[in-house]
Order: C-alpha cells, then structure tokens, then sequence
C-alpha cells in the first residue's frame, strides 16, 4: 500500500487541536510511536529509525525540517535528510507553523525563526 496517497502531509497547515500521529511525504513516513512515544522516522521497505531523543507530543513538517514537542517542553528542529536536531525553543506548550512558527508559552505567543530568533508577526 501506497500511503502517500492516504495521508495529508500538514506542511504549511497549522496544527489542529488533536495533532496527527502520522504525516507523509516524498517516501517518507514520520510517526509517533504508540508506546514508546518516540518520533519515528521511516521510508518504504525499511525499518524505523527513531528521530527524537524523547517522548513527542506534537510534530509538523516545516520544508526540510521536523518540528516537534516533546513532553519536557522543549521544540526541535531536525532536518529530515542530515537528521540532525536542534532546540529551537524550550518552555513551550504548544506550537503552529504555517509558513511561520508560533510558540505559545505560559504568558506569551511569538513568531520565532527556526534559528532561534523571534520574529515581527
């Protein structure tokens, strides 16, 4: 089964309230891991390889990138080719991207760069 073709990919989608445990594209499959609640990162015929370094609460493609939650609170950004990750931001309680990213913490929304940078909305 192709399951490009079952799967929306949410690039440029802002999250809904209920994030996907799954997203697809260009061959790849990317999912949170039911029980060990891992980002997982997967192609066609292969096995999977785990993307995060933790339990994930919510992810999004950005372009070349993976965004995620994980539950200490703390955002990556890991580029799906090189697979290497970076803390964007830490405090975080929920995120958007929609050609921008939002990062919501306690007391504030801001627009942020993926280079850790917050932006003008």
């Amino acid at each position: 089964m192709d399951v490009r073709n079952e799967f929306t990919s949410t690039y440029n989608q802002p999250l809904l309230t209920e994030p996907p445990s799954m997203d697809a594209m260009f061959g790849i499959i990317l999912f949170v891991d039911s029980n060990s609640k891992e980002l997982k990162l997967t192609k066609e015929d292969c096995d999977p390889e785990v993307l995060s370094g933790g339990a994930v609460v919510s992810f999004a493609i950005a372009g070349d990138y993976v965004l995620y939650l994980q539950s200490d609170h703390s955002l990556h950004a890991a580029n799906i080719s090189t697979r290497l990750d970076e803390v964007v931001a830490h405090n975080v309680n929920s995120f958007y991207y929609n050609g921008k990213l939002w990062i919501q913490n306690n007391t504030d929304i801001y627009v942020q760069a993926l280079d850790g940078n917050r932006l003008d909305p």
